[in-house]
């Protein structure tokens, strides 16, 4: 796999899925995996979808291994709320 223009690109990738739910143009540099305790990746990518949660990801991996991508990666997505590490805020 490889990143192209913000876009997860290779074989075994589901259809980009354009989440409503994200932010202003970031800098990247830094990746977060967090679980969604969700019954599996669909039940997770529709949350994600839903303006109502404003919950989102750059990308959804499930079990079986298949990922889908919500945004560009140059995008902010609201996957962790408030949060902290390393003195830095809103990862």
């Amino acid at each position: 796999m490889k990143i192209v223009n913000h876009k997860l690109e290779g074989e075994g990738l589901q259809p980009f899925q354009q989440t409503p739910n994200v932010g202003g143009v970031i800098n990247a540099d830094t990746i977060i995996i967090h679980y969604t305790a969700g019954s599996n990746a669909e039940s997770a990518i529709r949350t994600m979808m839903n303006p109502e949660h404003q919950a989102s990801a750059h990308l959804c991996v499930g079990r079986d291994g298949k990922t889908t991508q919500l945004a560009d990666f140059n995008v902010r997505t609201n996957h962790a709320g408030r949060s902290a590490y390393g003195g830095r805020k809103w990862f």
